[in-house]
């Protein structure tokens, strides 16, 4: 790329500027790191396991070109709609962290009336903290209606009776 008076620039490379890496830059490298580079930690998790990335996103440009179209802004993460599928449009989409920590293979759902919730969104829709949430399905063994509850400090004794009955 060159600058204004003509002259080569090197620290400008793709479309970011190597001193100060535009993010977007960085989440595709770290994508193609993970699907592609067998010595890359993540690796087992994504190109050993079949997660792989289209054609066109291997060219940054066209990456960006698709990212800044459909939703990318700065803090914002790269999400795969279905896990098991690889980085491409139709199965990506620009996320908050928050919802992309509900999106992962390693949740835990829990149904209850009819929901399906992390213990993290029972948490929140219930106004509780996921620290007690998950002390009383996890250490605790509560029944799922039982945890779910909205009361914080269920007297011992209650506890006891409504386990004794078997509910």
């Amino acid at each position: 790329m060159k600058n204004q008076e003509g002259k080569n620039n090197s620290n400008y490379r793709h479309g970011s500027c190597i001193g100060g890496i535009e993010p977007i830059y960085a989440v595709w490298q770290s994508m193609k790191t993970r699907c592609l580079c067998e010595t890359n930690k993540r690796y087992k998790d994504y190109g050993k396991r079949g997660i792989t990335i289209c054609d066109d996103w291997l060219e940054f440009q066209k990456f960006r070109e698709w990212s800044i179209k459909n939703g990318y802004v700065k803090r914002k993460t790269l999400e795969r709609i279905d896990n098991d599928k690889g980085y491409c449009p139709e199965n990506c989409r620009w996320t908050g962290y928050k919802e992309q920590a509900n999106n992962k293979r390693s949740n835990r759902f829990i149904e209850f009336n009819g929901e399906r919730k992390t213990i993290t969104q029972w948490a929140e829709k219930l106004g509780i903290s996921i620290g007690t949430l998950d002390s009383r399905i996890n250490k605790l063994h509560w029944p799922i209606n039982l945890a779910l509850s909205k009361e914080k400090n269920t007297k011992l004794r209650e506890r006891k009776k409504f386990m004794e009955r078997g509910e």
